[in-house]
């Protein structure tokens, strides 16, 4: 009876913890789609951008700079990560439904080993790197005894709150500091397949989803008035992500031909340029005031994603954006590193004289050099680490599942 019961257990857990081996789209998979790479490389180039002029001004140079020109090219860092985050909800709803045919029949268990080995890996080593730089006293990447202790600063990182540390505590130093996002979008991953299997009809999941986009502003506003971290909490950016996932039902359960695709694609523009681009305006709807802008902007680079994801741009080809895509698909890799370039950029600002003429040589010195760092992490940690562990875990689980099955 005992051995009756374990067994059909056992059975209800693989489908649970696996994908079966006919799985649908499986070519879908695989295939990169070249206009969200475009919007991927722009949003990371931005946080490049941000980073480095918060440093190096590059006022300084160009004395001359329309505001508007300055805040949408050197300014929007904050807003690439939300379109991150739009995109990665997105892409994960977007791989469910091509991996399992339906968020609510999601794996849980291969979900995890998909994320963790995709995701941890480069985290760990870039930890170890910055472990070295603090023994080493590294100005800019020394943690401050009195604020946190290396070994808490560790499991910050590898519980995911980073965020929460900060809004609390205040700023880390450079690249501590840029695990902010990364925290919010791991609590999402752990989060969002417990929620598809717990809801599991497409109806449900829709209506949760929608919660975090309601909620989110009211977050917004209750952080507006203290210190700017506290965008960095959970719920305020938790609407980007669930923004993101509801464009990737959308765009599932609805076909748009091109004059659709185009209509989306203006529209979702001119939502982000309002946002971005006319931000006195932006400010002076209310729209700060209410804690809805963000809402707005990711709602923008929403109907952007379900315009490019039905087809829009499939067979066009932009000279040029090639090496957009690349950092696009590097995204990941260059974020986690191009803080390294950045306080190098600074040291070596500070040496040279004279310095404002050299800006702009700085400036293409830091993104060419992300770019080329980001390739080699890619190519040497986070590519070999994310291939070899998701065979290997698979394996190790399948067999321990069969196994228990057999017993």
């Amino acid at each position: 009876m005992n051995n009756t019961f374990s067994r059909s257990k056992i059975t209800n857990i693989i489908p649970i913890m696996f994908p079966s081996k006919n799985q649908p789209n499986l070519e879908r998979m695989s295939h990169r789609v070249a206009g969200i790479d475009i919007l991927r490389g722009l949003s990371i180039i931005s946080v490049i951008l941000l980073h480095i002029n918060i440093r190096i001004p590059l006022s300084k140079f160009f004395h001359n700079i329309p505001k508007a020109l300055e805040w949408t090219f050197l300014w929007s860092g904050f807003y690439g990560v939300s379109a991150f985050f739009v995109i990665s909800g997105y892409l994960i709803t977007t791989k469910s439904y091509d991996r399992w045919g339906n968020i609510g029949d999601v794996k849980l268990l291969g979900f995890y080993i998909n994320r963790f080995s995709r995701i941890i890996p480069g985290l760990i080593f870039l930890l170890i790197i910055m472990t070295i730089f603090n023994a080493f006293k590294v100005p800019g990447f020394t943690l401050d005894p009195h604020q946190v202790s290396l070994s808490r600063a560790w499991w910050e990182a590898l519980t995911f709150h980073i965020n929460m540390f900060q809004a609390h505590w205040g700023d880390l130093p450079a690249t501590w500091n840029a695990l902010w996002s990364l925290s919010i979008e791991e609590a999402f991953y752990i989060g969002f397949p417990l929620l598809c299997l717990a809801l599991r009809k497409e109806k449900l999941i829709i209506s949760a989803l929608c919660i975090f986009v309601v909620v989110a502003p009211f977050a917004r506003i209750y952080g507006i008035h203290e210190t700017d971290p506290q965008d960095q909490t959970y719920l305020c950016c938790m609407d980007g992500l669930a923004i993101g996932c509801l464009a990737a039902i959308l765009q599932r359960r609805f076909q748009f031909n091109l004059t659709g695709q185009l209509s989306l694609f203006a529209f979702g523009f001119c939502l982000f340029a309002l946002v971005d681009i006319f931000r006195v305006q932006t400010s002076r709807w209310g729209l700060v005031s209410t804690g809805t802008y963000i809402t707005v902007l990711t709602c923008g680079v929403a109907f952007m994603l379900v315009a490019i994801g039905s087809g829009l741009g499939a067979n066009f080809r932009i000279p040029g954006v090639g090496i957009i895509s690349r950092f696009g698909k590097l995204s990941y890799e260059i974020y986690l590193t191009h803080t390294f370039i950045t306080m190098t950029a600074l040291g070596i600002y500070d040496l040279i004289i004279p310095k404002d003429q050299l800006i702009p040589v700085i400036y293409f010195f830091v993104i060419s050099t992300s770019l080329f760092i980001g390739v080699y992490y890619e190519r040497l940690i986070t590519g070999p680490s994310n291939r070899y562990l998701r065979e290997k875990l698979t394996m190790l689980f399948q067999r321990g599942a069969r196994r228990a099955q057999d017993s």
